[in-house]
């Protein structure tokens, strides 16, 4: 971490279970990032295949990340609560293990909420990538404010992996809740005491692959 200022803190969360097949290009991605006063917590949710010795070999190259490791395997859910309990910034950008972050993600989020102090939660635009990383076609979630948080009683208007959001927000709404479509449910509940936001542009790659946990875009349920 090169600077020490809370303000604009960001704490990166991954969960991963089983994800070794594209997660060493998915950790690049956020430690290429051109903003970097982040930490990195990554929760290995008891993976049995290589997914504990990526983790073990890029902790040794970089100080930022954190890895927690659950002695048993309790869902993708209870592993991004353990990331956000554990998670000291002011604000949390969330990561899928078998995405990619593009290199100005983190800091055109930033800038975005530390100029709009209402938003608790900030997606973006999305490339649809495949297995090999080919870019099949772009994502365009909704950006209108004043319909976005409408369009959440009916429809999913965020992609998981693309969202910042603002940790005291999440804490004071009880963080993810162990049900189906985690995801869609804290959104709803962020959207009741604060606002959210797209921004019109691509800064996540989403993965749709037959081998990951859910190959459906939006990936609200996984």
């Amino acid at each position: 971490m090169t600077k020490n200022n809370i303000k604009d803190f960001v704490s990166v969360i991954l969960p991963v279970y089983n994800g070794d097949e594209h997660l060493t290009e998915c950790i690049e991605s956020v430690l290429s990032q051109t903003y970097d006063n982040f930490e990195f917590i990554i929760v290995d949710d008891a993976s049995t295949d290589d997914t504990p010795q990526i983790l073990k070999e890029f902790a040794m190259r970089d100080n930022r990340i954190k890895v927690i490791t659950h002695a048993v395997n309790q869902k993708q859910t209870a592993a991004a609560n353990t990331a956000c309990q554990n998670a000291r910034g002011k604000y949390i950008a969330r990561m899928d293990a078998d995405d990619i972050a593009l290199p100005y993600r983190f800091k055109e989020q930033v800038e975005f909420m530390e100029k709009n102090p209402d938003i608790g939660i900030l997606g973006s635009w999305i490339h649809i990538i495949d297995n090999n990383g080919k870019i099949h076609e772009i994502m365009k979630t909704n950006i209108s404010q004043g319909s976005l948080g409408w369009s959440l009683i009916f429809d999913v208007s965020f992609i998981s992996s693309s969202v910042m959001m603002r940790k005291d927000i999440i804490e004071q709404v009880g963080f993810y809740q162990t049900h189906q479509a985690e995801d869609y449910d804290l959104w709803s509940r962020v959207n009741t005491i604060a606002s959210v936001a797209n921004l019109p542009k691509v800064l996540q790659q989403v993965r749709v692959w037959s081998g990951q946990v859910s190959h459906t875009v939006p990936r609200e349920t996984r």
